[in-house]
């Protein structure tokens, strides 16, 4: 059966900690859609802009995950990111959605997006 939605939002972050690219990389579909403030990503896109953060935590909560089917999950949750980002120091909350899709035997990421808790 494989991970559950949630489970994989962590693996992810945990990917991103460890500065595991390879397999930060696995998770992203290949039409994958990032969308930040500062506009969309590709999936090369966000590899190149992840490489960049420093990442010493991420605390996830408040997950609520809708059962598309038996090939879409979408996940929302919030995320308390601390780390630096080019060099300067972050701690921010986030609201972040999620939306996986089953490729074959595997689940990948098509679109994330963030928005910043004020």
């Amino acid at each position: 059966m494989g991970a559950s939605s949630v489970e994989r939002e962590q693996a992810i972050w945990d990917s991103v900690r460890a500065k595991r690219w390879t397999d930060f990389q696995e998770f992203l579909h290949p039409q994958y859609v990032g969308v930040y403030a500062e506009g969309t990503r590709t999936a090369e896109q966000e590899l190149a802009a992840i490489r960049k953060l420093d990442l010493d935590s991420a605390l996830l909560n408040q997950f609520r995950v809708v059962d598309e089917g038996e090939t879409t999950e979408i996940v929302s949750y919030r995320v308390a990111v601390k780390g630096r980002h080019v060099g300067r120091d972050i701690a921010v909350d986030y609201n972040a959605v999620s939306v996986w899709v089953r490729a074959g035997p595997d689940w990948r990421l098509i679109s994330h997006a963030e928005v910043p808790i004020s």
